[in-house]
């Protein structure tokens, strides 16, 4: 059938339509050049494998201080002819030369950059280990308000199976420059048990808890000050975990937590080794939902790491960074380190840029400024077999919105 339209309805309906069409296209067109950036990486080398008296760094940790100061942290692994090692076969009766796992043969280092990660200082050693204790694990958070750098680690004492690993917590009030130790909880039973790696943070939001100094705890949740490091507290286990390990925390432009896990345990499914979980929490890291599985994100049995970006455009977004080989477990899968970024509060995640190709595991970021990220990471070499990932490389990732 057909119907005769008057010249007058017509001509409204087809400006109305180009009105429509006109709001439409100029909105796409204006989220799609805030939300495609052009991004720039920058490279350099932080620790190198067989130098500076170690044969290997692990494990980084990554933060800026008050005024502008980079401070890459890391575990500095002993050469086998530096004591505890008297012999090369002093680590559980493997090689300590090849072993990369549970050894006491572990110091804490770190470098600083004063200008944004171009070059670095020489190497400082803060925790020393000796044939009984060895330190691991370092995570670091800057107190905004007051400019104080905490820091924390493990001391481990003795050989398995009595050994016994307790929580440090040290401060800084110069810019890293030197570090004292706040309090080494060695009392039997202490319920301080932070063991994760990176993801330590300070609640930016208008909220009851902005302020708030969280280290997140492996097994445990999450270990917080809302006094400025005076006083800490132990929040609530996730409940439906019996074990994870390396956890990260962002936080969501509502206000809540994300926790982004690596489960680990026995009785894993094989499948749950591919991808991270998340759990939420709603009261500042006290107390957590159920976990669940982060089924669009990678993470390959690998630790990742993760924070909020303040982009240009004023629209915060979720980075996280991790091994991205699809369907592949250590150490295959450990490699094409990527850069993914959620915009819905870490439901879906996209790859945005590829920082290296070569083998790499754990990693670290810290916001630099709005857009500007700094991102430290294990890098391994082809040509070692097995891939040990004993050098660290560090880049500034640069995000530009074109119509900022």
């Amino acid at each position: 059938m057909f119907v005769m339209c008057s010249p007058f309805s017509f001509l409204q309906g087809f400006m109305i339509y180009m009105f429509t069409l006109c709001v439409v296209v100029s909105v796409w067109v204006g989220f799609s050049a805030a939300s495609t950036p052009i991004i720039t990486v920058r490279h350099s080398r932080v620790y190198s494998e067989n130098s500076e008296g170690y044969r290997a760094f692990r494990i980084p940790a990554i933060a800026q201080t008050a005024d502008g100061t980079v401070v890459a942290f890391a575990e500095g692994r002993v050469p086998v002819d530096r004591p505890p090692y008297g012999t090369p076969t002093n680590c559980y009766g493997q090689l300590a030369s090849t072993k990369d796992g549970d050894c006491v043969d572990k110091d804490i280092v770190y470098k600083t950059s004063s200008n944004g990660g171009h070059s670095w200082s020489s190497l400082k050693i803060l925790a020393r280990c000796n044939s009984t204790t060895f330190y691991y694990n370092p995570n670091l958070v800057l107190d905004k308000r007051t400019n104080k750098l905490w820091l924390t680690y493990y001391l481990c004492q003795g050989h398995k199976p009595h050994r016994r690993c307790y929580p440090v917590l040290l401060v800084s009030t110069d810019n890293a420059q030197t570090f004292s130790i706040v309090n080494t909880f060695l009392e039997s039973g202490t319920p301080w048990f932070v063991g994760g790696l990176g993801g330590a943070l300070q609640l930016q939001q208008s909220s009851p808890y902005k302020g708030r100094l969280i280290f997140p705890d492996d097994g445990r949740g999450c270990v917080y000050s809302d006094d400025h490091g005076n006083t800490w507290h132990v929040g609530q286990p996730i409940p439906n975990f019996v074990y994870y390990l390396d956890n990260q925390l962002v936080e969501l432009d509502n206000g809540s937590l994300l926790m982004i896990i690596r489960k680990g345990g026995a009785g894993i499914l094989e499948k749950d080794y591919m991808y991270p979980f998340g759990s939420l929490s709603e009261d500042g890291g006290v107390t957590w939902s159920n976990a669940w599985p982060m089924l669009n994100a990678v993470n390959n049995d690998c630790q990742v790491s993760s924070i909020t970006m303040t982009r240009i455009d004023q629209k915060p977004a979720l980075l996280m960074l991790h091994p991205n080989t699809i369907g592949e477990k250590p150490p295959n899968g450990r490699q094409n380190l990527t850069l993914s970024m959620s915009a819905d509060r870490g439901k879906i995640w996209t790859n945005v840029v590829t920082i290296t190709r070569n083998p790499s595991a754990y990693s670290a970021m810290v916001e630099l400024q709005p857009s500007i990220i700094g991102c430290l990471y294990e890098q391994g070499d082809y040509n070692v077999v097995p891939i040990n990932y004993s050098s660290m490389e560090y880049a500034t990732v640069v995000f530009q919105y074109t119509n900022a």
